[in-house]
């Protein structure tokens, strides 16, 4: 047994000793994907990004996969302008709770923007408490915790699409 723990405390001592590939750089969160044609374009995927829904609210169809062990949900976007809701600061956007699914397969998911949510897709994530206004330009981050005790950070934005009427 005494030969057993010294053979561990050695392998130990050598990870150790000669592991340098390690950083304390942050290391930038998978964005999300909105999945819906460039602007300008109207037949470039059979998929529609953001479809009214009849409560007055949107679903949006994302690509998602955020496996990241200390992920926290996401967070909506909403401005006149593309260049405007890219550059927003993390804490403008509005928390998509409760999160129902943890987005870990390469599918398409959808959100639901609607301050009354129906919760009707498939492969439903979470619901956004807002009502989108159309016209205006909507993107979407991922939103996690750097460490244990620190504040939420957000990932890049994904792209930005206008929402339709």
């Amino acid at each position: 047994m005494l030969i057993l723990r010294l053979f561990i405390i050695v392998v130990f001592a050598c990870l150790i000793s000669y592991c340098n590939q390690y950083t304390a750089e942050k290391l930038p969160i998978n964005p999300v994907v909105l999945l819906g044609p460039p602007d300008g374009q109207t037949v470039h995927t059979k998929i529609k990004a953001i479809e009214r829904i009849p409560n007055g609210g949107h679903i949006i169809r994302v690509a998602a996969q955020n496996a990241e062990l200390l992920f926290q949900g996401y967070r909506i976007y909403e401005a006149a302008t593309e260049q405007a809701v890219l550059s927003l600061p993390a804490s403008a956007g509005i928390d998509c709770e409760p999160l129902y699914t943890f987005p870990v397969l390469g599918i398409i998911y959808t959100v639901e923007a609607s301050t009354n949510p129906l919760r009707i897709s498939d492969n439903f994530l979470c619901s956004f408490p807002i009502n989108l206004t159309a016209g205006q330009y909507v993107s979407i981050r991922a939103k996690y915790l750097r460490g244990l005790g620190s504040d939420v950070m957000t990932s890049m934005p994904s792209n930005a699409l206008i929402v339709p009427p």
